[in-house]
């Protein structure tokens, strides 16, 4: 929570809780976030583990984020989520892993091409794909990833990626190609 210190009003608050601890009153957005999970990944497997509540007086802004497990073992794992903006009852944004089995097949051929004709790019096979949409953002990153010992995220090991490319999930072009200069996976 921040507070103006002038007049003490509350500008933002943050909550962070368990799944099974959302009010009633918030079921709406729960099963809005569920059917844009469903619909995009294409499956209702997963439930979604934690939700994270955010208000900004500044700009109006309502959100409620469900998110997904965020590690596996060692390692720290981004998590699937979605966002629902509790004003108007509709999605917001998300950042899904929905696996390259799912992924466009002539968005990961686009992909692919980009990076064969990357000179200091090595032409591994994408690992992973997330698609990521945020207002007028809407991006599908192809990666291979790799665990950096150095880097930490809640005290687990952070993976980063070695090589990818960024195409507009709505214009189909490339936006950005990342190659490493530490190729190893």
């Amino acid at each position: 929570m921040s507070v103006d210190a002038t007049t003490n009003e509350v500008l933002t608050v943050s909550l962070n809780y368990d799944i099974s601890d959302l009010p009633d009153n918030y079921a709406e957005a729960l099963k809005t976030a569920q059917a844009e999970y469903k619909q995009q990944m294409g499956t209702h497997k997963e439930v979604f583990a934690s939700v994270s509540y955010y208000y900004n007086r500044g700009n109006g802004q309502e959100l409620m984020t469900f998110s997904m497990k965020q590690e596996e073992g060692e390692v720290f794992i981004q998590p699937n989520l979605v966002s629902v903006d509790l004003k108007t009852g509709k999605v917001a944004g998300y950042f899904l892993f929905p696996g390259l089995a799912k992924a466009d097949a002539k968005m990961k051929q686009l992909a692919e091409q980009t990076v064969k004709n990357m000179p200091q790019a090595n032409e591994l096979p994408f690992q992973d794909v997330f698609h990521y949409k945020d207002g007028p953002i809407n991006i599908l990153e192809f990666r291979n990833m790799a665990v950096d010992g150095s880097a930490r995220q809640g005290g687990k090991k952070a993976q980063k990626a070695v090589q990818s490319v960024t195409i507009g999930a709505e214009s189909n072009k490339v936006l950005e190609v990342v190659i490493s200069p530490n190729r190893e996976i």
